[in-house]
């Protein structure tokens, strides 16, 4: 559903690790969505609920395809834990990395507060995070 791509191009590239990525790389590259793999996801849910998840540079692009728009919202200091501590993928663990998550994570809630998303706390027990998200999708 996304990958990195050049900004200039709009082509996707490989995505570059530490220490082979310069200094420049995430200025010059952005993580987006792939327009054709959405609007083939939206031509199959018609009317099923689902979810499309994560934080694309273009996901305004895509605005008129959701019916809801849910933000996860946690701390800086929650997010630098997890990331650190995840075993499951490794992107955030180099020190330019990160600084780019923790960047992103200001202009993410700006954005998703103005398009009036609802925001939920993530650092609540995930029994409660599901459950106010199933709540904020029923009427869909």
């Amino acid at each position: 559903m996304s990958a990195w791509y050049d900004n200039q191009t709009l082509e996707p590239v490989a995505f570059l690790k530490a220490p082979d990525r310069p200094a420049d790389w995430f200025e010059k590259h952005d993580f987006r969505l792939s327009t054709e793999r959405v609007k083939e996801l939206a031509d199959c849910a018609k009317d099923k609920l689902i979810f499309l998840c994560g934080i694309p540079a273009n996901d305004k692009e895509f605005r008129d395809y959701y019916d809801k728009v849910i933000c996860l919202v946690i701390d800086k200091e929650t997010m630098t834990q997890r990331v650190t501590e995840r075993t499951t993928n490794n992107f955030g663990k180099s020190p330019d990395e990160l600084a780019q998550m923790l960047y992103w994570h200001g202009k993410m809630l700006e954005r998703y507060e103005e398009w009036g998303a609802a925001m939920i706390d993530a650092n609540q027990p995930l029994d409660t995070v599901v459950k106010e998200i199933l709540e904020q999708t029923e009427n869909l």
